[in-house]
């Protein structure tokens, strides 16, 4: 497997669901089971090179994608009823992970 590596990347049940980013992390957050993790410097390219590992690892279902006058955001759920939603613009991106019960 050709694992990225990134030391900025959270090891925890909620990252386990996910593909590792090629982007820097700034934070990360737990909301009322909602995992975010905002990127900083997330330019255009890197964001939709992740929305399509997203996809890759399974995050197909219901798939919504917006890319319009430098907003992209890609939103879709797993099998398992996990659903993620990935916003970009100007800049910095946030990722949004809902965990099924």
């Amino acid at each position: 497997a050709n694992a990225q590596v990134n030391s900025d990347w959270p090891d925890n049940e909620y990252t386990a669901k996910l593909p590792v980013p090629a982007l820097t992390v700034q934070s990360t957050s737990l909301i009322n089971g909602k995992y975010n993790v905002t990127f900083a410097d997330a330019d255009m390219e890197s964001v939709k090179a992740y929305s399509e590992q997203l996809r890759s690892a399974g995050y197909s279902v219901d798939l919504s994608l917006t890319d319009e006058e430098g907003v992209y955001i890609f939103s879709a759920s797993n099998a398992a009823g996990d659903s993620v939603k990935l916003t970009a613009a100007g800049g910095t991106a946030t990722l949004r992970l809902t965990v099924a019960d």
